[in-house]
């Protein structure tokens, strides 16, 4: 498609929406707040598009039967700790976002259910968190082109991963 414009703020009222796909159009403006209305959405895609400046909302952090997140491209901010409310995720993609920066927060890690974790292309910064390799259901990490950094060591608890990248980052450590 070649959708232009903000998203109607109509959608929003759409409660009973369970997938909200709106990738690769040419949407721009901030993401609303209304998002937050969408409370029984478990698939969210709004990867391409031209959201410059935007950050992503709070209210998206109560969308607790989310599955499925997928946005990239122009977003900017840092990831909150209430990232940690979305326990349902199976997968998170959060990718080349240049100015999306900050740490990951200690949170992420009570997304137990998470098989897909990308923040590939951003401007993040900081220490994994210590408890960063608990997630043991990834089958796919990609953190790669961010400045994060801390030790490796815990990598070998992702039995289950089919796809790892950490290239360009700091981290440290031996790989058992």
């Amino acid at each position: 498609n070649n959708f232009t414009g903000s998203i109607p703020e109509a959608v929003y009222d759409l409660t009973k929406l369970r997938v909200l796909n709106t990738s690769e159009n040419n949407f721009i403006g901030t993401l609303s707040k209304s998002i937050g209305k969408l409370t029984n959405l478990e698939v969210l895609s709004m990867f391409k598009n031209n959201h410059s400046g935007s950050t992503i909302p709070t209210e998206l952090y109560n969308l607790t039967k989310l599955e499925i997140c997928l946005l990239g491209r122009l977003f900017h901010g840092t990831l909150p700790e209430a990232v940690g409310n979305l326990t349902n995720l199976i997968m998170l993609d959060i990718s080349v976002n240049p100015s999306m920066g900050g740490s990951i927060p200690q949170s992420i890690t009570k997304l137990t259910k998470l098989e897909a974790l990308a923040f590939t292309n951003n401007s993040m910064t900081g220490s994994l968190p210590d408890t960063f390799w608990s997630l043991t259901k990834l089958k796919g990490l990609l953190l790669s082109a961010n400045s994060i950094s801390g030790n490796i060591a815990g990598i070998a608890n992702l039995t289950r991963a089919e796809g790892i990248d950490l290239d360009q980052m700091q981290l440290s450590g031996t790989i058992p």
